[in-house]
């Protein structure tokens, strides 16, 4: 008698086991599903952000290139000009560790201090690189310097510059310079190919930084296009 009862426990204990096993299985289908679309709205979110953060930077990307052509435009007259400057100044910014966006900026900047953007956006490009400033900065002290002389090259002193003039070319006193000859020997300082300033962008162009900015450059003139 004890047996048969202890069987028939048995039996219950077996079929609500089973029955829990069931629910619990049944359960874990639903938790499925709804772990699946809930992965699927994830998924679909997530899609849809990358697509709008995407759009967002070509969108930006090519507002910025408009915008940098449009002030080309206004400073060199025309279209043709300014066209060929952009180009010009994208190429630079191929070869040197800094971004188109600055590149231009920096080449705007010289034509209004009156030198010739598309030759001397490169030679600031090495002075840049030489004084370990951005282009900008040092497309502004070089053109401070083109027209006023070394009395208005205040940065171009405190960088060390106007003295690495002076020691390679033999100049005592920059100050008794004609505003020409300053020019002459500032260029000349800046273009020697066995001095310390040409080629200063190869160099940092080699490196990590440099690579990266030319990435960067790749991926902006992509987005553009």
């Amino acid at each position: 008698m004890a047996d048969k009862r202890i069987r028939l426990l048995v039996k219950a204990e077996v079929k609500k086991a089973i029955k829990d096993l069931n629910k619990l299985e049944h359960q874990t289908d639903d938790n499925k599903k709804s772990a699946s679309g809930l992965t699927g709205a994830f998924k679909t979110m997530f899609g849809a952000a990358v697509l709008g953060a995407g759009i967002k930077t070509v969108v930006d990307t090519a507002a910025t290139f408009e915008s940098l052509q449009t002030r080309l435009i206004a400073l060199k007259g025309n279209t043709h000009e300014a066209s060929a400057s952009f180009n010009a100044f994208t190429e630079i910014a191929k070869t040197t560790p800094f971004q188109v966006k600055n590149v231009v900026n920096a080449g705007i900047q010289l034509e209004a201090y009156g030198l010739q953007s598309e030759k001397a956006t490169k030679q600031a490009a090495d002075l840049a690189a030489f004084m370990g400033v951005d282009i900008v900065e040092a497309s502004a002290a070089m053109g401070r310097a083109f027209a006023g002389g070394a009395g208005a090259a205040d940065v171009l002193r405190d960088r060390g510059i106007l003295q690495l003039i002076k020691d390679s070319q033999g100049i005592d006193d920059l100050t008794k310079l004609t505003l020409p000859q300053f020019r002459k020997a500032l260029e000349d300082a800046m273009t020697d190919p066995d001095g310390s300033i040409a080629g200063s962008t190869d160099l940092l162009a080699a490196t990590f930084t440099g690579k990266v900015s030319n990435m960067k450059d790749g991926i902006d003139q992509l987005a553009n296009a």
